[in-house]
């Protein structure tokens, strides 16, 4: 089973951590996709030697969220159709 992670704050890495270890246990295959510049996210990701695809940087003003989300939502579709998840 292939299982796509999406990790937007420090917290989603340490509760979905724990359900990848269950899941990399029973022979699933993970990708996280991951927000560069939030509170470690990244770094995390790489702690735990799992691989990742870092997402745009988060926006600072309304106009630039606008344009990471459009970015982000974007860089998903391509994500899920590359590695082809079943969850």
């Amino acid at each position: 089973m292939k299982v796509l992670i999406d990790a937007v704050h420090p917290a989603d890495v340490w509760t979905l951590g724990a359900v990848e270890d269950r899941l990399l246990a029973e022979g699933a295959e993970t990708l996280w996709l991951s927000r560069p510049g939030k509170q470690a996210v990244v770094e995390l990701i790489e702690a735990r030697g799992r691989p990742h695809v870092p997402g745009p940087r988060a926006g600072t003003s309304m106009p630039t969220l606008a344009a990471e989300l459009i970015r982000r939502d974007l860089l998903a579709w391509r994500t899920v159709r590359r590695f082809a998840p079943d969850v």
